[in-house]
């Protein structure tokens, strides 16, 4: 029923596009500044993307088709919904990026053999007791791959029976590994945020901190917000927190959960009240710039 509403509301959307395409178009000097024109591009987004989606491209099309909003070829884009680390492989695909982390479930060496995936590499806090040459050694080799778009998860965790100081040795490792790449980092924290702070204005890292799986306060998520980190969200977190950001300021994950990440999508958009597809779009566009740089880099 739902897909015959929307195909329903998507030919009505089209039908005045194809009016003005055949009959009023013909009638004005060309005036557009894309490939597709305008009016082509409505059409292609609406048919790919369907009525909502579809239409808030459209109107952005519009309003960038100006002396200067820029001009050249510009296609209706692929919008994906990115999710910034879970610990299933799965390939990339024409509606989903997902960044894998092979930790626990998977050796390392799968990172050299699926290519058609993108990965994080790094030492889990859990394992940083004891780290052989031998161990960190794989991992700058895994890190330099062309389809590894990361760096972690790494990190610290007061949790654990392992002495800070030897967690803090292990994450700057991978700080200087990240910088060095020029990829960002995706890092576990718990009850270590001071500890964190601190090595970050240490350290003056220029790549991004992503925080994964963030389930803190409001006030500790504004506070790692001035020091320049960002956070992602997934399937268990503060719903008031996740209220103080507007879509696009933070990611989204599966981490290890089997839930899909379209699942995510929707639950954040109720806790917004708007349509899932700007969630997922506005998140698309941030996501793209973290991690694509990191892909046409390699």
């Amino acid at each position: 029923m739902l897909r015959f509403v929307k195909k329903l509301l998507s030919s009505f959307l089209l039908l005045p596009i194809y009016f003005y395409r055949a009959c009023i178009s013909p009638l004005k000097p060309p005036s557009c500044r894309y490939v597709p024109t305008c009016s082509q591009y409505a059409i292609d987004a609406i048919r790919l993307h369907g009525p909502g989606l579809g239409l808030w491209l459209a109107v952005k099309r519009i309003a960038r088709c100006n002396p200067w909003g820029g001009s050249g070829y510009d296609p209706v884009p692929s919008i994906i919904r990115y999710d910034i680390h879970t610990h299933h492989i799965r390939s990339i695909t024409a509606r989903e990026y997902a960044v894998c982390d092979p930790y626990p479930l998977y050796p390392l060496e799968i990172v050299h053999k699926r290519p058609d995936c993108r990965f994080s590499v790094g030492i889990h806090p859990y394992e940083s007791a004891v780290v052989s040459e031998k161990a960190w050694t794989a991992i700058t080799e895994a890190a330099a791959l062309e389809h590894v778009v990361a760096i972690g998860e790494c990190g610290l965790d007061a949790t654990r029976d392992i002495p800070m100081s030897r967690q803090l040795e292990i994450f700057e490792k991978h700080i200087f590994l990240s910088e060095k790449l020029k990829k960002p980092l995706i890092i576990h924290c718990v009850k270590a945020f001071d500890s964190l702070i601190a090595t970050r204005r240490k350290t003056r890292p220029s790549q991004l901190w992503i925080i994964h799986g963030f389930r803190g306060k409001p006030q500790q998520a504004e506070q790692l917000r001035r020091e320049g980190l960002l956070l992602s969200f997934g399937a268990k977190y503060n719903p008031e927190t996740l209220k103080i950001f507007r879509p696009g300021e933070i990611l989204f994950e599966s981490d290890d959960e089997t839930l899909p990440i379209d699942t995510i999508y929707r639950r954040a958009a109720r806790l917004w009240k708007i349509p899932r597809y700007l969630v997922v779009a506005r998140t698309a566009e941030s996501a793209h710039d973290i991690l694509h740089t990191a892909d046409e880099e390699g």
